[in-house]
């Protein structure tokens, strides 16, 4: 399983994300329905950790708090951009949770590094060797990316590769 913590994105705010982004020749965008943010990556777990997942994720405090979107951008650079995001506001309570799930899970998942959390929503991402003509500047300058939302729970989901793109299907919820 390729499991990842995760907060969605209400659908009517993944509704207005969608529209904003243009089709980009050369770009995937994020499947309205997928639009979240990541909260750690775990990677490939093996079956019999996810009751112990679950159970230090049960564990973890959480309160209710709103984020706020931040604008635009791309990582890793704009001379290169491979994704398209819109950004989130740091807010302490949205850090604290992170970094608790972080702590919490980190002997868990592919033990691949986790770089610095940036709270972002993934829009879209440059297929391979291409999608690289366009003006990155102009295309943040298109999407409009404002709006706030309240934060009740956070999920474990289960990407499931395929040749048409993921499918995120929830594993766990927690409040």
């Amino acid at each position: 399983m390729r499991l990842f913590v995760a907060i969605d994105i209400p659908p009517e705010l993944q509704a207005l994300l969608d529209e904003r982004v243009p089709d980009l020749p050369g770009w995937r965008k994020t499947k309205q329905e997928q639009l979240h943010i990541t909260l750690l990556f775990l990677g490939d777990c093996s079956g019999g950790d996810l009751n112990r997942i679950q159970n230090i994720l049960s564990g973890i405090p959480f309160d209710r708090f709103t984020l706020e979107l931040n604008g635009p951008g791309v990582f890793p650079h704009q001379k290169n951009p491979k994704i398209v995001w819109a950004g989130i506001k740091r807010s302490n309570k949205l850090m604290e949770l992170q970094s608790n799930i972080s702590e919490q899970l980190r002997s868990f998942g592919d033990g691949a590094d986790h770089p610095e959390f940036i709270p972002h929503i993934t829009l879209a991402r440059r297929k391979s060797g291409s999608g690289r003509d366009r003006n990155i500047e102009e295309l943040l300058n298109e999407i409009s990316t404002t709006g706030s939302f309240h934060v009740d729970r956070f999920l474990l989901k289960n990407s499931i590769l395929s040749p048409d793109g993921s499918r995120h299907e929830v594993i766990g919820e927690f409040q």
